[in-house]
């Protein structure tokens, strides 16, 4: 095991402080990469720039995924039941004056109560419907001004009220920000109101803790898909520029109606809050009382510590360092001993602190699993950050480059901290990793050889390398299952494979699984796999047998996923501008038709815009190609795709010896060897009448 590996269990940590200046350490073309990979289609990350395109994305993600719940049952999700209960109480009655005096909706407008007067607001203007005001900028109005009046009010009562004081002492005093007209800084979005958790308005939604979009249409029971299309988006800028979310909170007008919606990991939650102003100019007690229940449930969520309501520690925009206290955490619990720190000096006991240079930049869904990096100084060591969460019945990434480590495998990166912070916050795991600095992406330092350099030698390098990790990580039952151009990284010639997030563990009787598994708090029988969800790769490299959603995978997809990372690399869009037929995404089974029957025509490469002429490069892909897709001198990749579970009946060890070096073409020896002994013995002690490919195909399938 590399000395600079720590062997500390995930439910500890150590403290240690930076000591290399961020000057010293800012050569972005040295560090471990950006991945902008993670897509549902190739054509993404362009379309991303195009607003309906984008919001109709989200939308695809959501789909299914939503739940309505009570407020008083989210609030006891996420721990706050007991304390809303107090505030409760300490505000009784205390906003009753301004509900009297609330504006009624009628017919799309806002028109003045004929049964009580109208309210005048000091502090913010006339408050006056006496002229009847109509559309969603009447609603937003009366949204600024309400909550003016209720902080006016709350703000006076706990000057005469000790138990309401200790409340407004913590309160993070939101700016709240009109952009009906102006967009939120750095951002294209114009959300009808911001609430903002600093003065640094000019940071955009880096300090924005929540936002406020108001629809004229009062529907109760469906939001219209172009609404939700724009909350989901809001959700998403949150979720983007602050990594401490636990979930993205949005506040959804819709005539006198209130919802709040919550942008988890798992989906998203619809929160009713009711009216917030008269339904009829004939109003009962009860009606009044709604509404001040109402507004104690919105001046309580915009009075929490941010660490209470979205986020799992406190935030500020301006960090240069954080200090981890990691520890596994149950239910839908916050990890409060997790601190973001500003002062950069300071350090807290039993923690691990890194100190961060910069963040990378990476593509953020709305839905499932997402992660966050960062370039840090950790122990005076240049590292990167990695902070994901990821559903919790999969195998923790640290679980699994633990159990690389105790083998040796090579060119995978050192780990030097790692430890869970959240166990499971509603179906999800916030893991944190910090972790060598391995290089560029495959395909940056390939085109950034200088002019000259033989390609051929290079990608025979890279190729071997990744290869030799793959083989012996299955070897001891580990297949990697994204690899990508980005999760390949290179460093002084030094090939490492990252991102084992979507790994999965083949065999938990290999020496260690158990104690790794014990250690991090899972039973790998508990584990699922799903073989047709977000974690089977990335869909450019995706192999043919799993596009048409074969249930079976082996180390042969994953070689398959490196043959494409680097057609991809030497690949051109076509004349026209559009990706070349063997990269242009459809849908995952017409993708996978498509990209067999190019892999059959005599000039394969020119269907995936292969344009690179170095001998070298193009004898590598065609070894490759022989290996991955001919059988006995015969095309396979049709039964790939028609086949679900077809395996190859030998291994064509000429190919191999062109990309894989001799302790590779050892490792496949072996499970070779190991294949077909196992299958003679069961041939031998089964009933003959069992067909003999069946053993074949599964215990090749299980050593391979």
């Amino acid at each position: 095991m590399d000395t600079d590996y720590q062997t500390l269990s995930p439910k500890q940590s150590r403290s240690s402080l930076p000591g290399v200046s961020k000057d010293d350490l800012t050569d972005s073309n040295k560090c471990t990469p950006v991945k902008p990979q993670k897509q549902n289609d190739l054509a993404d990350d362009e379309a991303d720039k195009d607003l309906d395109i984008r919001r109709a994305r989200l939308l695809r993600q959501l789909k299914d995924h939503d739940k309505t719940v009570t407020f008083k049952k989210m609030l006891r999700m996420i721990g706050l039941k007991d304390r809303f209960d107090q505030f409760e109480k300490v505000t009784d009655g205390i906003f009753m004056s301004l509900v009297e005096q609330l504006p009624v909706f009628s017919s799309d407008k806002l028109v003045a109560n004929s049964s009580r007067p109208s309210f005048k607001n000091a502090a913010a203007g006339a408050f006056d419907y006496s002229i009847a005001q109509s559309g969603e900028s009447a609603l937003v109005s009366l949204t600024k001004n309400l909550l003016s009046e209720l902080k006016r009010i709350i703000n006076t009562a706990a000057n005469n009220n000790t138990p309401l004081k200790e409340f407004m002492d913590f309160s993070p005093r939101y700016r709240m920000i009109d952009h009906q007209k102006t967009k939120v800084a750095q951002s294209l979005h114009k959300p009808d109101l911001a609430f903002y958790f600093e003065g640094q308005w000019t940071m955009g939604f880096k300090v924005i803790g929540l936002v406020l979009e108001a629809k004229i249409d009062p529907t109760l029971s469906q939001i219209p898909d172009d609404t939700l299309g724009q909350l989901a988006d809001y959700g998403n800028a949150l979720w983007m520029a602050q990594p401490t979310r636990t979930f993205a909170p949005v506040l959804y007008l819709h005539g006198p109606y209130l919802e709040l919606i919550l942008f988890y990991r798992s989906g998203w939650y619809r929160v009713d809050l009711g009216n917030i102003c008269l339904l009829s100019h004939t109003t009962d007690q009860t009606d009044l009382d709604d509404i001040h229940s109402r507004f104690q449930q919105l001046m309580f969520l915009t009075n929490l510590p941010l660490e209470s309501f979205g986020h799992f520690c406190g935030v500020s925009e301006l960090v240069t360092e954080l200090f981890f206290a990691p520890r596994l955490i149950s239910d839908a619990s916050v990890a409060g001993d997790t601190v973001l720190n500003t002062a950069g000096t300071a350090s807290l006991a039993n923690s691990v602190c890194v100190e961060i240079l910069s963040p990378m930049t990476l593509p953020i869904s709305i839905y499932g699993r997402v992660g966050y990096l960062y370039h840090v100084v950790y122990s005076g060591k240049r590292a990167v950050l990695k902070m994901a969460w990821s559903p919790a019945n999969r195998t923790p990434e640290g679980a699994v480059y633990d159990l690389l480590h105790r083998h040796h495998i090579k060119h995978v990166p050192k780990v030097y901290n790692r430890g869970i912070l959240i166990e499971n916050l509603d179906g999800y795991r916030l893991e944190y990793l910090v972790i060598e600095d391995c290089g560029q992406t495959i395909d940056a330092y390939l085109k950034s050889l200088s002019v000259g350099l033989d390609h051929g030698q290079v990608v025979r390098s890279v190729v071997e390398q990744v290869m030799e990790c793959l083989a012996s990580a299955r070897a001891i039952g580990v297949l990697h299952r994204d690899i990508s151009t980005g999760n390949i990284a290179v460093k002084n010639g030094v090939t490492s494979v990252i991102d084992w997030e979507y790994a999965k563990i083949t065999d938990d009787s290999v020496d260690g699984a158990s104690e790794i598994a014990e250690l991090w708090g899972f039973s790998p029988k508990d584990v699922e796999y799903g073989f047709n969800d977000a974690l089977t790769g990335t869909v450019a490299f995706m192999s043919i047998s799993v596009l048409s959603l074969s249930s079976q995978r082996s180390v042969f997809d994953d070689i398959e996923s490196l043959f494409y990372v680097i057609l991809r690399v030497y690949s051109a869009k076509t004349h026209d501008g559009k990706e070349p037929v063997g990269f242009r995404f459809f849908d995952a089974a017409p993708f996978a038709c498509a990209r067999a029957a190019c892999l059959g025509a005599n000039n394969w490469r020119e269907h995936f815009g292969f344009t690179c002429t170095n001998a070298g490069v193009v004898a590598i892909l065609e070894a490759m190609y022989r290996f991955l897709f001919v059988q006995n001198g015969t095309y396979i990749g049709i039964r790939l795709f028609s086949e679900h579970g077809y395996e190859r009946q030998h291994i064509d060890y000429e190919s191999a010896r062109s990309f894989m070096n001799k302790a590779t073409i050892g490792v496949f020896n072996e499970a070779d060897a190991l294949a077909d002994a196992t299958m003679a013995l069961q041939m031998t002690a089964n009933d003959d009448n069992q067909p003999d490919h069946f053993f074949k195909k599964r215990k090749r399938n299980s050593a391979l």
